[in-house]
């Protein structure tokens, strides 16, 4: 299983950001993979921000690359 998800971040001063990435984990892995995990999503600083929210956008059978329809996990 693959699955894209968008991870909802915020850091320590209050600030909030997301970004979407594919895990090659099933659904409900990836969502307890993320959240409460601290990531660098600095470019040039490190801008140390907390996973605080994970919603589910897409889930491929990675075998044939098709989506598979179900409800997300919000």
């Amino acid at each position: 299983m693959r699955t894209k998800v968008k991870l909802y971040l915020k850091g320590e001063g209050g600030d909030t950001d997301s970004i979407t990435t594919w895990i090659n984990l099933p659904e409900q892995e990836a969502h307890d993979h993320y959240i409460g995990k601290r990531l660098n999503i600095g470019t040039v600083a490190d801008r140390m921000m907390k996973c605080h929210k994970v919603e589910t956008l897409n889930v491929q059978d990675k075998k044939t690359k098709g989506a598979i329809n179900k409800a997300p996990i919000i």
